[in-house]
């Protein structure tokens, strides 16, 4: 039996430096300029001074005696207002393109800019620093320890919420995973207007993927979003490159003697399936506590266990093809049963081992 512990490195929850090179200023101030020379040809108009005309149009014989008072002729009048109207146009126009739309990512600006956010769950919180916007928590659950920054945040939930201390930290929004909050809970958060909601259920990598996006636009951190499905992706072609034939029929468990094993369509089982094994189990999105006799009856040919190898030493699992080859593999627990941080990088590991396998027959 083999003990396998994957790294757990804490990510960087620095938010991400944005810049711009519009060239917006030189714009306005190009525009200022034209702005100005329309209000120049107004000022000379009103006073009725030529001497900014073509030199042909300077003569004393373009001005006339009208009434006893010195004005311009009618077309040193038409043609001043002609140049004026063309260059207040062009001002017009290009203030009217300072004024675009903001550009956007991810699809729409959102409807609101959250700054205070609680997460009610373990993996949405990894998903935060992953996002690089841990600087938004105010409010965690007491199982929340990644990134290590975010032990310093207050402890809303052990485990169930404290809706007392929710309400004190007055927060925006709520972060809430339905695979872990009761109904009852869920309901009672509800009956409180003064923040939104943002639920979440991750049974799949697509559902990853989704929580990410979404996520990261509650957040405004887009960029980040797609770096991290891009990876997780990555991940993936890079597992499933070299097929495995016959696919390894592989178990997600917890519990030793006394196991408790990953459905078959929990998220645990699309990572396996992703790394290119058979994800075997009872059915479902849960993990269910089953007999020895059933663990025998699968005969997995790997493990991944969020205990040590030595705890699944019991008549049913030292019966398997996976005790006798020694390929029960331990994954640190808050890795293995969290769709959190470490996504692409458990793929990554358990690929490795089953293509281990393969070249070891």
């Amino acid at each position: 039996m083999v003990t396998f512990h994957l790294p757990s490195k804490d990510l960087p929850e620095q938010p991400a430096k944005m810049s711009s090179a519009s060239g917006a200023p030189s714009k306005i101030s190009f525009f200022k300029f034209l702005s100005f020379a329309a209000l120049f040809y107004t000022r000379r108009l009103r006073r009725n001074d030529s001497s900014f005309l073509p030199k042909d149009r300077r003569s004393v014989q373009s001005r006339k005696r009208i009434g006893g008072t010195d004005r311009m002729s009618l077309m040193t009048r038409l043609y001043l207002r002609a140049r004026c109207a063309a260059a207040l146009s062009i001002a017009i126009i290009g203030f009217a393109g300072c004024g675009k739309e903001p550009r956007t990512y991810g699809g729409v600006l959102p409807d609101k800019v959250y700054g205070r956010i609680i997460s009610l769950s373990p993996s949405l919180t990894e998903l935060v620093g992953l996002l690089r916007a841990t600087q938004f928590l105010v409010g965690r659950t007491a199982s929340d320890n990644r990134p290590s920054i975010v032990r310093t945040v207050t402890i809303v939930a052990n485990p169930r919420p404290d809706f007392e201390k929710i309400i004190k930290l007055q927060p925006d929004l709520i972060l809430v995973d339905e695979n872990l909050i009761s109904p009852a809970d869920l309901a009672k958060l509800e009956e409180n207007k003064t923040y939104d909601i943002a639920k979440f259920r991750i049974d799949s990598i697509k559902d990853w993927n989704d929580a990410v996006w979404k996520l990261g636009a509650l957040v405004q951190q887009y960029s980040a979003a797609s770096e991290q499905v891009d990876k997780v992706a990555e991940a993936i072609r890079t597992a499933q490159a070299s097929p495995l034939d016959p696919k390894p029929k592989v178990i997600v468990a917890m519990g030793g003697n006394k196991p408790w094993v990953a459905g078959t369509e929990s998220f645990q089982a699309d990572l396996v399936r992703s790394a290119g094994g058979e994800a075997i189990g009872p059915p479902g999105g849960k993990f269910v506590q089953v007999s020895p006799e059933q663990i025998l009856a699968w005969n997995p040919d790997a493990a991944f266990v969020s205990d040590p190898p030595a705890d699944y030493n019991g008549p049913a699992w030292s019966g398997t093809s996976a005790a006798k080859r020694g390929k029960i593999f331990q994954i640190d627990p808050d890795l293995l049963l969290r769709p959190g941080a470490q996504v692409q990088s458990i793929i990554a590991a358990i690929s490795r081992e089953l293509h281990n396998m393969e070249a070891s027959n």
